[in-house]
């Protein structure tokens, strides 16, 4: 499922890089403490390699994972990107309250630079103090999970069609009632539906697990927790490219 969660990078930075600085002090020690834990993983979106204090912000430097994040998308989907990265702030942990009082002290704000190596491109975020606080005192006007479904939908489009190799490639995400369909389309000469069919229940075990692991990555809890919300399925529809021919496996996300 590559780059099925490029915008949920931004919260990946921020989920796993606040406790990695709960040390107290100020923000050039934060910093200092925290980049020699890097790098520090983002799970499936990729790694912190270094944090540091410019003078005027905190800045984590994450380097992306290239087969899963599409930078482009991000840039091309700025707001949403941080709306993605506020969302921490609306829930906070300890740590994370720790860390804003730091900021607030000295009046900083947080920058994440992301780079894409096969692509050698880079592309900033910058979170201000401003809004980081706004996030904290007003978790209600965070990110809404009918609207992140929606915008993720129209999002994903720009990135299909996407070839999963094996026979099969993803041609869209669209919303049925109460489901959110994947789409895999078949190339009849690799795999059929029957094929599928005939080894349903391994495939249907393989894709649950699948999913479970994503769902406890810091780049997909966002994903998960809105379709749990919004009383969302997932499903994965696999129809052949010639005949029409289709099965489909429907995943309730509160059991992940």
């Amino acid at each position: 499922m590559k780059k099925l969660f490029t915008l949920m990078a931004a919260a990946a930075v921020l989920s796993v890089a606040m406790t990695a600085c709960q040390t107290k002090g100020r923000l050039a020690e934060i910093a200092e403490q925290a980049n020699k834990q890097c790098p520090i993983s983002m799970g499936m979106s990729g790694n912190i390699v270094s944090v540091e204090f410019d003078g005027e912000d905190i800045v984590y430097n994450a380097v992306l994972n290239d087969e899963i994040i599409d930078i482009d998308l991000m840039e091309a989907n700025k707001e949403m990107a941080k709306q993605g990265a506020l969302e921490i702030f609306a829930n906070p942990s300890k740590d994370i309250k720790a860390m804003v009082d730091e900021l607030k002290s000295a009046q900083a704000g947080m920058k994440i630079v992301y780079k894409s190596v096969a692509k050698n491109k880079t592309f900033t975020l910058k979170l201000s103090l401003e809004e980081i606080t706004n996030a904290l005192s007003n978790p209600e006007a965070q990110v809404d999970p009918e609207e992140y479904l929606k915008n993720q939908i129209e999002m994903t489009a720009q990135s299909y069609p996407e070839d999963l190799g094996d026979g099969m490639t993803l041609t869209a995400l669209v919303e049925e009632g109460n489901n959110l369909v994947y789409i895999c389309e078949l190339d009849e000469n690799v795999i059929t539906v029957a094929d599928i069919e005939e080894s349903r229940s391994a495939a249907e075990e393989s894709l649950r697990q699948t999913l479970t692991e994503i769902a406890n990555d810091p780049a997909a809890k966002m994903f998960v927790r809105s379709c749990i919300e919004t009383g969302r399925n997932i499903c994965y529809r696999y129809v052949e490219s010639k005949s029409g021919k289709s099965t489909e496996f429907v995943i309730d996300p509160r059991e992940l």
